[in-house]
């Protein structure tokens, strides 16, 4: 089988429909009664190249879904472009799509969360954009699970409004990563980010400026490996700690943290709020 025609009344790919198909190189485009990309759906699809889109009733993108679909992007613009209603991408939804090369959702819900689950695109090896933005004044928001990003590393341009808590090798080993930011014109800076854990930004080796209005906690080794960092952050009084040693630090200036980072990239800070 090599290509696949959908119902108009499909509203669901079951879990594992196509999986192991590494003949399946396309299919028509995914009906607009579709909700669900079901668990496993494709996984394994070695040749399967996309679709032109994913139409707008999408709402969850299952575990594994895409797993090493590592053609996903040559009939889709070498993109992966979201629409607005969806809530879910499912753990390892993407994982290890190398030839996958953007991800865009623009605009997604007026207000809610999106859930990018654990290793969700992790291996892709030639991601380099990634724009996940709401639009206007929304409150939406965007949680990410751990190992979200590891390991592409061609990703270098990275705009996402982040919920909560940048988590454990989120962005780990993308040794290009040079912005990371959020582009909600509304509010410079995370508004919602309150703390970074450890190992988040591994060997991000040229991360440049990032502002943080909430951010009051930052792990251990959050940076390890990156060779420069520079935080804005709103708290001007915070309580560094390793093992039973503690002191305080006073930010009088522009940035949390500037040029070299190996005197403070074990320790844990904690705002005095």
């Amino acid at each position: 089988m090599q290509r696949v025609v959908f119902s108009s009344e499909l509203t669901e790919i079951d879990d594992s429909a196509f999986e192991g198909c590494t003949s399946l190189t396309a299919c028509e485009d995914f009906t607009d009664n579709l909700l669900r990309i079901g668990n496993r759906a494709f996984y394994g699809c070695t040749n399967f190249q996309g679709w032109s889109y994913i139409p707008r009733t999408i709402t969850e993108i299952g575990d594994y879904a895409f797993y090493n679909c590592t053609m996903l992007g040559w009939q889709c613009d070498e993109g992966v472009y979201l629409p607005d209603c969806v809530v879910k991408i499912g753990n390892g939804a993407f994982q290890n799509c190398t030839s996958l090369r953007i991800l865009l959702c623009n605009n997604y819900q007026s207000s809610g969360r999106l859930t990018i689950g654990s290793y969700a695109f992790a291996g892709c090896t030639e991601l380099w954009r990634v724009e996940i933005v709401s639009g206007g004044e929304s409150t939406s928001t965007v949680e990410l699970g751990t190992h979200c990003f590891e390991n592409c590393s061609e990703l270098s341009n990275c705009y996402i409004d982040v919920y909560g808590t940048i988590p454990q090798y989120a962005f780990a080993n993308c040794t290009k990563l040079a912005y990371f930011e959020d582009i909600n014109w509304y509010s410079r800076g995370f508004k919602y980010v309150t703390t970074i854990e450890s190992w988040a930004f591994q060997n991000c080796k040229v991360l440049g400026n990032m502002d943080f209005l909430s951010l009051t906690t930052i792990k251990p080794n959050a940076f390890a490996g990156c060779d420069e960092v520079e935080l804005d952050v709103s708290y001007k009084k915070w309580s560094v700690t390793k093992g039973e040693y503690t002191t305080n630090v006073e930010n009088n200036g522009p940035y949390l943290f500037h040029s070299d980072i190996s005197s403070f990239v074990d320790f844990t800070w904690t705002a005095v709020t």
